[in-house]
């Protein structure tokens, strides 16, 4: 499977971005108190229910970084060809995005079996992301909660108002503050989607013919919208089912082929340099294989 071959190749993550707002201590706490979570939840005891609700979780948390991807080169596109009217739109959606991958990972935002776990309000999700960055840093959790304040405002007015003076109207962010923003947010989500990984591997591995299957009510919101299938998502979460079986990092979950299939899906129909693509830049926010 490519997740042994990655393994064996020490194919590790290459944190960036937060190692230029925090601290190594930060970083380490920050871990802990997650692995902390897992174990007072699993208590060493994993479960087909587990292991499906954590492989479900990271590949979400893998969609969305994949998703943010695309509106950050979009909004890039954006700039440079004045399409001003998106960039308040794309702006917010790329950081809020980012933050729907960061909690999808973390333990403490507990899935709910009435929907409520996939369907949170943009308020709560900007809360939720706020009280668990400051568990990290109190200073970053206040700076990211307050640029996504501004910018949901932002996106309304040019949503439903849209004042005659276009974006000289409101404070604007350049597309080097989104992008260093939605990666720190990716990497966090990383990091977050690591501890899983090390907690299965490290307490329950010697039960894991137990719980090595899946269980498809909860795989089902990976490649189900509204009762209509993806058969894309569908394909790319049965090679997890059949090859992977458990909870990866949202890196190795991952893989080549999910990838390029899916920056593909948004790529022109025709050759033309002058249109949006892409394949110019996969890696803009997270180092995708």
């Amino acid at each position: 499977m490519q997740f042994v071959t990655r393994m064996m190749f020490d194919d590790e993550f290459p944190y960036k971005h937060v190692y230029d707002h925090f601290l190594n201590e930060q970083l380490d706490l920050f871990g802990k108190w997650i692995f902390k979570r897992h174990h007072d939840n699993l208590n060493s005891s994993f479960t087909i229910k587990d292991n499906s609700e954590w492989i479900t979780r990271n590949y979400l948390s893998s969609k969305m970084i994949l998703s943010a991807s695309v509106m950050v080169s979009s909004l890039e596109y954006a700039f440079k060809r004045n399409l001003n009217i998106t960039i308040p739109y794309l702006c917010y959606y790329s950081i809020i995005t980012c933050c729907r991958a960061f909690l999808y990972v973390n333990p403490y935002n507990e899935w709910k079996e009435n929907g409520d776990f996939l369907n949170t309000t943009h308020s709560k999700i900007i809360n939720l992301t706020r009280d668990y960055l400051n568990h990290l840093d109190k200073d970053y959790a206040l700076k990211i909660a307050k640029i996504l304040n501004e910018l949901k405002v932002s996106r309304e007015l040019f949503s439903y108002k849209f004042p005659s003076t276009g974006l000289n109207f409101i404070n604007g962010y350049d597309i080097d503050e989104i992008i260093e923003i939605c990666s720190t947010l990716c990497e966090l989500a990383q990091l977050t989607s690591e501890q899983i990984q090390k907690y299965v591997f490290k307490k329950c591995m010697d039960s894991y013919e137990e719980w090595n299957s899946v269980d498809m009510d909860y795989l089902k919101h990976t490649f189900s919208y509204n009762g209509i299938i993806d058969s894309e998502d569908r394909y790319r979460i049965d090679y997890i089912r059949r090859k992977q079986p458990f909870p990866a990092s949202i890196y190795y979950t991952l893989t080549e082929g999910m990838v390029e299939d899916y920056f593909g899906a948004w790529c022109p129909e025709e050759d033309d340099e002058d249109l949006y693509n892409p394949d110019v830049n996969w890696r803009i926010l997270f180092p995708v294989p």
